[in-house]
């Protein structure tokens, strides 16, 4: 994994609903994390995220959550069966932090290892809780090219209401 400053980040546009979504769900687990999987679409570099798709972790605690892949895979397969927008499918990852802190160390190892396996971008949302209760959408994006991947700071821009 390398991190790759000089090449243009990949914006991620945050739906509405998916900022309310994250931010409600984050806000609800307090003081744990938890998390789930991002669905939107790609439009050439920007990834468009419609909606947070929340998969349980019952181990969750106050500094980790483990998304679990089958559990994963059945929330997005129902989802798709209930979406008419036959476009949208997975397109990253997401979970809270109960603290106002960015993607961690383990956060970014983990994104890097999701985008060894595909050709798209692989997007990661920290939805940040904040001291005041306001939470914070930071992000991180993986591309792989060809053997290398690198990860960058997502641009996360908020769809206007």
């Amino acid at each position: 994994m390398t991190t790759d400053d000089e090449t243009v980040a990949p914006r991620l546009q945050l739906a509405a609903t998916a900022l309310i979504n994250g931010s409600d769900l984050a806000l609800a687990a307090l003081p744990r994390e938890t998390g789930g999987i991002l669905v939107g679409w790609y439009d050439g570099d920007t990834v468009v995220v419609t909606d947070v798709l929340p998969v349980l972790d019952k181990r969750a605690g106050g500094h980790h959550y483990s998304r679990n892949h089958k559990r994963a895979q059945r929330v997005l397969n129902q989802h798709r069966k209930q979406t008419a927008d036959k476009n949208v499918g997975y397109v990253g990852e997401w979970h809270s932090h109960p603290a106002p802190h960015p993607p961690s160390r383990v956060d970014l190892d983990s994104l890097a290892e999701l985008t060894e396996v595909t050709d798209q971008t692989v997007a990661l949302v920290v939805f940040a809780v904040n001291a005041d209760g306001a939470v914070s959408p930071l992000g991180a994006a993986g591309r792989r090219h060809g053997r290398t991947v690198t990860i960058q700071e997502l641009v996360v821009e908020s769809e206007p209401s």
